[in-house]
Formats: structure tokens, sequence, C-alpha cells
């Protein structure tokens, strides 16, 4: 039987896709949502432990699953349904299960290891749990690299500031202070506002090369 860290490596992206397509388009109906969800799932979870999950949001009504799903909770209450699946601890308990010190110098020891690319995250996050789950605390890593995952890299760098993890990006503060960059940049932005979902370091990244193919860049 897998453990609940395991079954959450491969569900933990599915519900947050779940989420993000409740923000996106709120009038798709549960049963569709449900029918998608089920397919994510199915294959890399057991089925089990799929339909306790689906069970779970079924029985909610209407209201609470909605402000469920939009809420930053979701995590942490599925991640308690999983465990109770496995026959492990809620999350709540499983709290206790590690030591909050270890926890937070190992962040400080190897959470500045990310480049603070959005290229690199998610190896970053791969590597980061992985490890920290040797050493005891894959579940507060894994948590938090949920958290940030949805974040714009610049968020993810300051919330990571927050847990006293510094990511040093100079070539990027170099090119954002560029005054040339900025105004493409914002010209950019202007004419398609779209761009403005791509990460921003890849957009920096877009914008040095327009300038280079046209011998601005310094």
């Amino acid at each position: 039987m897998p453990t609940a860290d395991e079954v959450w490596a491969f569900a933990a992206t599915p519900l947050e896709n779940l989420r993000s397509g409740v923000n996106e388009q709120p009038d798709v109906p549960w049963p569709q949502r449900r029918a998608d969800l089920h397919t994510e799932l199915a294959g890399a979870v057991q089925e089990n432990i799929v339909e306790r999950l689906l069970t779970w949001l079924d029985d909610l009504s209407d209201t609470d699953r909605t402000e469920l799903l939009t809420s930053d909770d979701l995590p942490a209450y599925a991640y308690r349904v999983i465990g109770a699946a496995v026959g492990a601890q809620p999350a709540a308990e499983r709290q206790h299960e590690y030591d909050e010190n270890t926890w937070f110098a190992y962040l400080a020891e190897h959470g500045a290891r990310w480049d603070g690319t959005a290229e690199s995250w998610d190896g970053f996050r791969v590597w980061l749990v992985h490890h920290a789950t040797e050493a005891g605390v894959g579940t507060p890593a894994g948590l938090l690299v949920d958290y940030l995952g949805p974040m714009a890299v610049a968020d993810r760098i300051t919330m990571l500031g927050q847990y006293g993890v510094a990511i040093t990006r100079p070539e990027t503060a170099e090119v954002t202070s560029d005054p040339r960059v900025q105004q493409v940049m914002a010209r950019l932005l202007a004419r398609k506002p779209q761009y403005a979902d791509i990460p921003e370091a890849r957009r920096i990244e877009l914008v040095n090369e327009f300038l280079r193919k046209r011998g601005e860049a310094s």
C-alpha cells in the first residue's frame, strides 16, 4: 500500500487543475468536473483512493464544494482524505510526525538551490520533496511547493524570502532595471494582454531576445 506522500505526489497536480478550473470557469457543472478529475487520477492513483476523494467532494453541498475548491485550504483537506484512505493518520495529526525546527533548517539549507527561474521550478520541486521525504519532512515540503506552484515566479521568491530563503537572480534584476526592457515590456502587454499569463522571467527573456535581434541589447 503506498504512503499518503506517495499518493499525494500524483494527486496534487490534478487537484490543482481542478481548483484552477473552478476559478477560471465557475459555470462548469460538478458532474463534468468530477469526470475530468477521475480521468486525471485514474491509472496513477489506486481506484479506492480515487473514489474516496470523489465521494468526499460529492458529499459536500454545491456551495461548500465551490468554496473549498477555490480556497487555499484544498490541498490540506485533500491530503487528509488521502491519509485516511491509505490508513495513515489525518494531516492534522501527522504534523506531530516531523520536527518544525528540522523542517525550517532543511528549507533554509536547500531552498536556495532553486535558481529563481520558471523553467527550473518543476525539477527543483521534485528534487526538494524527494530529499525532504528522506529527511523526514516530506509533508511540509509537499504542501509548500503545492502552495507556491500556482504563483508567479516573483511571488514564489517573495514567499520563500518570508521563510528566510534568499533567491538571488542578479541577471533578472539587471534586465528589469534596463529602461529599454521596461518600455518594450509595457508596449507588449498593452498590445497583447494575454502575455501577462507568461511567467515574468520568460517575458524578460523574450524581450531581451527581441532587443538583441535589433542590436539594442547591452
